[in-house]
């Protein structure tokens, strides 16, 4: 205090000497204008070296600086400064001070996201992205990388998709470093980007996000080869993900279904599954969170059509539609009620051959761009059926897979304790001749497109394990048949108990429609 009192004083003494000085000096300085600007300068200096005054380039150049720890601390701690924080970091030019170093630039930008000061904190960010003052090694540093979120936060809630844009571009173009490892990081802002751009109704940016967050999480690791030659790309998103990540695994996969979620919403079922692809790529198990979460978005709705005994019973063609077919209780009504996510949908019973009907559950009936039957045929070889009945079964089951122009996937449901039996060979034998042939990548001969699939049910009553002789067997069987010579067939592994499987059922579920692949 005694200091600073005499260092006014000190100052009040020079202005007094100043002005004799200057009634005393050349004719050039006495102008007017020239003797204000003068001693305007004297008396600065002055107050600058006691500490009474400071003029804002100097204040800007000492915020900057190491040596405005304290005035800087007063600038953080003091509400409504968002300008003078912003104007401290940027240059006159509007880039990034030099002299601004990374702890600096997350405690500001750290402070305008605390005072909800959203355009000065877009100003700081899009001038650390889009300015060439610093390195990508400034831009990576752990402090600015732990305040990213936050301000990631503060523009979704501010709807601000543009700032999102930045950010997302940024990471694309390696701005953050190994974005690789915050995977964290990579989803909120890709997944923030989508939800908004749904919110606006913009359903193709937000499809082209989700694709480019795909895209994105399928990157290798290493850096990119030079132009000639080739990666591998072995190494994804799914191997990078740090150990933070699985800390807040549950808050991840909440941020994946929200998304989900509002993909159902908005009946855009590309984007539906598009999220559910990213949730694997970027290191997230398919729980039975996402999985219920899957059955409730792709199922709005479903209700019980009819039960067919013949052709001429059948709902006409309207909609594409998935059969489910085996032996005698292989568990298809189970796996039904399993796929769709309802626990009673399907009648199911101990009893052998409780399904005598061709049963239709039309899915989503409100919404006719993606609905689509659901099909859960009676089972072959129940013993207290005459030989005659189980001929006309198999008549009507070939004639139902070549009249149903609309079929597209046949899943062939075969208990894996056992492996296929002589009525699962019967079934196989008779499909042989009637499936078209597969000319390789999902194409096949003529204008219809229908997929063979087996799968192997009750894993859970093996400990979730095949026996290989299973295998082996079932091999043996699609040979014999004739199903292995012109195309391939895919074996899933399933259980209506433990849910196992469900994934891998719906993604032959999606070749229903060609805008949901």
């Amino acid at each position: 205090m005694f200091c600073q009192s005499m260092g006014i004083r000190c100052g009040f003494l020079l202005l007094s000497l100043t002005s004799q000085v200057v009634k005393g000096a050349p004719r050039w300085l006495c102008r007017k204008k020239r003797s204000h600007v003068a001693a305007t300068g004297v008396c600065a200096a002055v107050f600058q070296r006691s500490g009474v005054w400071r003029s804002p380039r100097m204040l800007h150049s000492e915020t900057s600086g190491a040596a405005s720890d304290d005035r800087k601390s007063a600038l953080l701690q003091k509400p409504g400064s968002a300008s003078k924080l912003l104007e401290a970091c940027l240059s006159a030019d509007g880039c990034l001070e030099t002299s601004l170093g990374p702890e600096t630039f997350s405690e500001v930008l750290e402070t305008l996201c605390r005072q909800n000061a959203t355009k000065h904190a877009r100003t700081l960010i899009n001038a650390l992205c889009k300015g060439q003052s610093h390195s990508t090694v400034f831009a990576a540093d752990e402090h600015i990388m732990r305040v990213l979120p936050t301000y990631v936060d503060l523009v979704r809630r501010e709807r601000d998709l543009e700032a999102l844009n930045v950010i997302r571009e940024a990471l694309e173009q390696g701005k953050f470093g190994h974005a690789l490892q915050k995977v964290t990081l990579v989803e909120q802002v890709y997944l923030s980007s989508v939800q908004l751009a749904i919110e606006r109704e913009q359903l193709e940016e937000a499809v082209a996000t989700m694709k480019a967050l795909r895209r994105f999480a399928r990157r290798p690791s290493t850096p990119c080869p030079p132009p000639g030659e080739s990666s591998d790309g072995s190494e994804s998103l799914t191997s990078n993900f740090d150990a933070v990540a699985q800390q807040f695994e549950s808050e991840r996969t909440e941020r994946f279904c929200k998304t989900m979620r509002m993909f159902s919403k908005a009946r855009d079922f590309r984007g539906l599954f598009l999220t559910m692809d990213a949730v694997q790529l970027c290191g997230l198990s398919l729980s039975a969170a996402v999985l219920d979460c899957l059955a409730q978005c792709a199922v709005r709705e479903v209700s019980f059509v009819t039960g067919a005994v013949s052709m001429d019973t059948m709902p006409d063609g309207r909609f594409p539609e998935a059969a489910f077919f085996g032996r005698s209780n292989v568990g298809k009504s189970s796996l039904v009620n399993m796929v769709i996510g309802r626990k009673a949908l399907a009648k199911t019973s101990k009893t052998p051959g409780k399904t005598k009907q061709y049963n239709f559950y039309l899915v989503n009936e409100g919404d006719p761009t993606n609905a689509f039957y659901l099909v859960d045929l009676p089972g072959a070889g129940y013993a207290k059926v005459s030989k005659g009945q189980r001929l006309e079964w198999e008549r009507m089951f070939g004639s139902y897979v070549r009249e149903r122009k609309k079929l597209r996937v046949l899943f062939h449901l075969i208990d894996s304790q056992t492996g296929p039996l002589e009525e699962d060979a019967r079934l196989m034998s008779s499909l042989a001749g009637t499936l078209p042939v597969n000319e390789g990548r999902g194409k096949t001969q003529g204008n219809r497109a229908l997929h063979y699939v087996v799968v192997l049910t009750k894993i859970d009553k093996q400990d979730g394990s095949v026996p290989p002789s299973v295998f082996d067997r079932l091999e043996q069987v699609l040979e014999s048949t004739g199903l292995l010579s012109s195309r391939e067939i895919p074996v899933l592994t399933t259980s209506a108990q433990t849910k196992a499987g469900r994934e891998a059922v719906w993604q032959y579920l999606r070749l229903l429609h060609k805008h949901w692949r």
